[in-house]
C-alpha cells in the first residue's frame, strides 16, 4: 500500500485543526481512509522557551560560532535528516493502521522556524532563513494563512495569548516566505469554513 500524506500549516489561529478534520471527513465519505496527526504530538517534549532547552541550544551555537554559513548548514542537514525519518513513521503508522491519508495538522516547517529562530537572531532570521529553505526538501504542504488583523481574534490557547505582535508577524512572514520559495499552496482563510474547505479539496 503506498500512503500519501497532507500537511495543513501556518500561522496560528488559521484554522489548521478545523480544516484537518474536514479535509479528513470529506475525503472519507468518497472511500479514501484518512488519519488526522498533530505533527507537535510527535516530537518529544522539546520547548526552546524552557531552561534546559536554553542550555542546549546556546550549547549548540556555542559549538557552531565558526561562521553563520555553518550554522545555515548544520540546521539545514539536521531538517532533512528529521524530515525522512518522519516519513518513515507515517509510512510505518499508514501500514500498521491500514490508512490511505495521513493528514498533519502543522508540521516539520514549523520545527524548522522554531529551531532557525532560536539560533539566529530576530535581526538576520528572515535573510539566512532564504539559505537554508534552498537546502531542504519540499514538503507537501498548504500554508494557511489569515491578515495579521484576524490574528488575535483567533487565538485560543493561553500560551498563544501571552505572544507578542511581533511573533507572529515574524511567522506570517516566514510562512510566506517558504511558500514562495517552495512553490507551495496557499489558501488565505478569511471566508466561511466550507468556502475555504472546499478550496483545500481542490488542491488536494
Amino acid at each position: 500500500m503506498s500512503c500519501h500524506y497532507i500537511c495543513l500549516d501556518g500561522i496560528d489561529g488559521a484554522g489548521k485543526t478545523t480544516h484537518c478534520k474536514l479535509l479528513a471527513l470529506n475525503l472519507s465519505r468518497i472511500g479514501i481512509k484518512t488519519k488526522v496527526i498533530n505533527f507537535l504530538g510527535l516530537l518529544p517534549s522539546f520547548d526552546v522557551r524552557n531552561e534546559e532547552s536554553k542550555v542546549c541550544i546556546n550549547r549548540i551555537y556555542f559549538m557552531l560560532t565558526v561562521n553563520n554559513t555553518v550554522l545555515v548548514l548544520f540546521i539545514a542537514a539536521l531538517y532533512a535528516i528529521f524530515v525522512k525519518l518522519l516519513l518513515i513513521i507515517l509510512k510505518v503508522i499508514a501500514l500498521t493502521q491500514g490508512v490511505d491519508v495521513i493528514i498533519l495538522d502543522r508540521g516539520p516547517l514549523y520545527l524548522l522556524y522554531k529551531l532557525a529562530h532560536s539560533i539566529f537572531s530576530q535581526q538576520v532570521f528572515i535573510r539566512y532563513l532564504k539559505h537554508i529553505l534552498k537546502l531542504t526538501p519540499k514538503l507537501n504542504t498548504i500554508i494557511l494563512l489569515i491578515p495579521m488583523s484576524l490574528v488575535t481574534k483567533r487565538l485560543h490557547q493561553k500560551w498563544d495569548l501571552k505572544k507578542d505582535k511581533n511573533y507572529f508577524n515574524l511567522l506570517l512572514k516566514y510562512y510566506i516566505i517558504v511558500a514562495k520559495l517552495h512553490r507551495l499552496d496557499t489558501v488565505v482563510s478569511v471566508k466561511g469554513v466550507n468556502s475555504v474547505q472546499e478550496v483545500i479539496l481542490n488542491k488536494v
